[in-house]
């Protein structure tokens, strides 16, 4: 999505930073001239945020070794508008469960070149990914609790087919370390819902 996110070039440590806008853009469509793109990528916000824990903890994203998708004509290609910085404000974010991020691999990340009906390209990626079912269990030591507390409920239906029963909540979590008898709890939920309903 659009994220927003822009090229800071910052200065080295003790520097002043007494650069302009104008020299910023020059800067940067130098760089894209030469793609040279990872090295202006390297000044990416989004990726400088991601790295130092500021923002979307957990989340990833791919490098951008491509010409940035912001701020462009509404044609094909690249032309770029000298209000901004080029930047790489279109991004996708991925977040995989502990231990199971060896199982998404990504297979491309690049911009919609031929995109003309906004000043920005959106990005398109593929990943190969394995389902739960073809993964091994993932065991995560430790004592782990979840307390709920205050929570007001208006108008729920009875639990029984025949209109009898007191509601009740059920709180599911589907994970690959939450296993019993070789089934998972959605496993376990479809197959007792098939019993009563069929």
């Amino acid at each position: 999505g659009d994220l927003n996110f822009r090229t800071l070039f910052h200065p080295d440590k003790g520097e002043k930073n007494d650069t302009t806008h104008e020299d910023n853009v020059e800067r940067a469509l130098n760089l894209i001239n030469e793609q040279k793109y990872l090295h202006l990528y390297y000044y990416d916000e989004l990726t400088r945020g991601l790295e130092r824990g500021d923002l979307l903890f957990n989340f990833n994203t791919l490098p951008c070794n491509f010409p940035p998708t912001f701020k462009v004509e509404r044609k094909e290609g690249f032309v770029y508008k000298k209000q901004r910085v080029p930047s790489y404000t279109d991004r996708i974010l991925f977040k995989s469960s502990d231990g199971l991020g060896k199982y998404l691999k990504p297979l491309a990340y690049e911009p919609c070149v031929d995109f003309v009906t906004s000043d920005h390209k959106p990005i398109r990626a593929a990943f190969s990914i394995r389902s739960n079912k073809d993964i091994d269990p993932v065991h995560i030591l430790g004592k782990h609790t979840v307390t709920i507390s205050s929570m007001k409920c208006h108008n729920l239906r009875s639990s029984d087919i025949n209109g009898k029963s007191d509601p009740y909540l059920m709180f599911l979590f589907e994970s690959t370390d939450l296993i019993t008898e070789n089934k998972s709890i959605m496993d376990a939920l479809y197959s007792s819902i098939s019993r009563i309903i069929p």
